[in-house]
């Protein structure tokens, strides 16, 4: 028999305060804690480029320095939504990095929530010659993709 973890209880609560008719799902893997979501009332917390999944992927992250200190960072995901825009950001990395490798001037991408910047540096980061650095302040911050000094 499992135990459901402290965010996933959290998570559960927050869900039910809020009407939707969601269950969730854990798992860990390369040290994150992905609880994911499905059920009738996902396309409502996916609507909008998935803002209110976002929204509460940043908050229960923000609980869980100070609640649960010892539980790796979280994920929200919902029933492939996330991958789905995974490639896509993918692509648009991809692109955006073509352009600074040919022309050599930095590129600024739209701002972001930290899930979506990550996924950015961490596909950067596998491109040689190229850099990227995180741009503002707040939650939505902007990336810049440029070329490493020589």
């Amino acid at each position: 028999q499992s135990t459901v973890s402290q965010p996933a209880a959290t998570l559960g609560d927050i869900v039910a305060k809020m009407g939707f008719d969601l269950h969730i799902e854990e798992t860990r893997q390369d040290g994150t804690l992905d609880l994911t979501l499905d059920g009738p009332d996902r396309k409502r917390l996916t609507a909008h480029d998935g803002e209110l999944l976002s929204a509460m992927e940043f908050i229960l992250n923000r609980m869980g320095r100070r609640a649960w200190s010892a539980e790796p960072p979280l994920r929200l995901l919902c029933h492939g939504f996330r991958s789905e825009r995974d490639d896509e950001l993918v692509v648009l990395v991809r692109e955006a990095a073509a352009q600074v490798a040919r022309s050599g001037l930095p590129r600024r991408l739209h701002a972001m929530n930290p899930y979506e910047r990550r996924v950015v540096h961490m596909t950067v980061r596998e491109l040689p010659g190229l850099t990227s650095v995180s741009e503002g302040d707040g939650f939505l911050k902007r990336v810049r993709v440029e070329k490493i000094a020589p």
